[in-house]
């Protein structure tokens, strides 16, 4: 059943979220409904599909929020799965994931109401009012609740792209002596050691070199694959085919940050470790360059587009890069048998 609106669906953030401006409004609305009893229980799950999601709900529903916690944590995709983002879906206990169900049943719950936060595609909240014998929130309060939730997260992103254009296009130190021009291409050393003598990206040593080293808590790593290369090496000359691959070096220099390492691995394969960048976020950017690479190349003569398969890993926590790079190349090699020119997520 559903009653009368709350006093107020304007509220102000209740936690200083480090930035995290989604977690903050997250929670502010949960302690909002729990203030009305007739707005049942909101739990929010902030980033569910990143290892580092969490869970934001009022006190006094520990049961609820400890069986959310266990459902998200196992990938239980039914929570979120055809949840709208304008509105929410309608579904009884017993369509809920089995842990969620029966604490839902023991806490006098009878339904929940299930919207989506999602920017650019990124599934970045799912909120979650569970329904009592006293109600739940109106479905205008509940549609205005999911408006400042994507508020909040469109604010976060606008944040992380903010970051990254002021730290300029991505250069590692190792691409110090490359000098770039609005009016002449880019100027690199080919015969500098830790430079790929035809993309003046980090050479694969160099990279390999990096991954050893590297310590953070976030690990995120992208390979971009470009598609049938060997066709345009055959069709247009060793010439043609190094200018595309310092064409797609450039554009993959344009997403990123000078943090991150960008590298050519491969014949036709480059790499990008995101510099302690959260999986959200290095999702987004990674988005940005499917796109990127797949515009018109600026040739004389050559293909007049190219695209790439694209994998991306993330690990959070205890890091370790030679499973994260398995990870990469587990899902590269998937994207490249299924359907190319498409981004694959590893596991």
């Amino acid at each position: 059943m559903t009653i009368a609106p709350a006093p107020s669906t304007t509220f102000e953030p209740l936690c200083a979220a480090a930035g995290d401006e989604l977690a903050a409004t997250a929670l502010a609305a949960a302690s909002q409904a729990a203030e009305w009893l007739g707005n049942g229980i909101l739990i929010v799950v902030v980033r569910p599909e990143r290892d580092d999601h969490r869970i934001l709900t009022a006190e006094g529903t520990g049961v609820l929020r400890a069986a959310v916690s266990v459902a998200v944590a196992s990938g239980n995709h039914r929570l979120w799965t055809d949840a709208p983002v304008d509105g929410t879906v309608e579904r009884p206990t017993r369509q809920l994931p089995e842990v969620v169900s029966a604490a839902a049943d023991a806490s006098g719950v009878v339904a929940a109401h299930i919207g989506a936060v999602r920017v650019d595609g990124s599934l970045e909240g799912v909120a979650i009012w569970f329904e009592s014998g006293a109600g739940v929130a109106s479905m205008t309060d509940r549609r205005h609740t999911l408006q400042l939730l994507s508020a909040a997260a469109e604010r976060d992103a606008e944040r992380w792209h903010a970051e990254s254009e002021a730290d300029g296009p991505a250069q590692s130190p190792v691409q110090a002596s490359c000098e770039t021009s609005a009016d002449e291409a880019r100027q690199f050393d080919p015969d500098d050691p830790d430079l790929d003598a035809v993309t003046g990206l980090t050479s694969r040593e160099c990279f390999e070199r990096a991954l050893e080293l590297y310590e953070s808590d976030h690990a995120t790593l992208v390979v971009v694959d470009i598609d049938h290369f060997d066709s345009i090496a055959n069709e247009y000359g060793a010439d043609i085919a190094d200018r595309v691959l310092f064409d797609v070096a450039d554009r993959l220099l344009d997403e990123c940050r000078k943090s991150d390492l960008v590298a050519r691995i491969d014949t036709d394969t480059f790499a990008i470790l995101f510099d302690d960048a959260e999986r959200s976020s290095a999702l987004r950017v990674t988005k940005r360059l499917l796109a990127r690479v797949a515009q018109p190349l600026a040739l004389a003569s050559g293909p007049e587009s190219i695209t790439a398969t694209i994998a991306m890993s993330h690990q959070f926590g205890l890091v370790d890069t030679d499973e994260l790079m398995e990870s990469a190349t587990d899902a590269l090699n998937s994207g490249k048998r299924s359907a190319r020119g498409r981004l694959t997520l590893g596991t």
